[in-house]
């Protein structure tokens, strides 16, 4: 391994580490907002209030097709589809 890769891939371990203290830091805040929201509140509130589930977005054909062409297009592919 030469130096240069070395150096990159240390950067990149040093990068995936801030993130993953990004992401604990986080769920330590939220973890704190619900354990004070369970004590200091005569009822506690539903599980679902903390964390809701993701509704998936259904798309029209029209939008999905937008959405092929644009990504075409961001990814340099030919206009006339071939």
């Amino acid at each position: 391994m030469t130096p240069a890769a070395f150096n990159a891939y240390v950067r990149g371990y040093l990068k995936e580490q801030e993130a993953q203290q990004e992401m604990v830091a986080a769920q330590n805040y939220r973890l704190a907002a619900i354990v004070r929201a369970a004590i200091w509140s005569k009822h506690m509130p539903p599980y679902e209030s903390f964390a809701p589930k993701k509704q998936k977005k259904v798309m029209s054909d029209e939008e999905m097709f937008q959405s092929v062409l644009a990504l075409n297009t961001a990814l340099g592919g030919a206009a006339d589809g071939g």
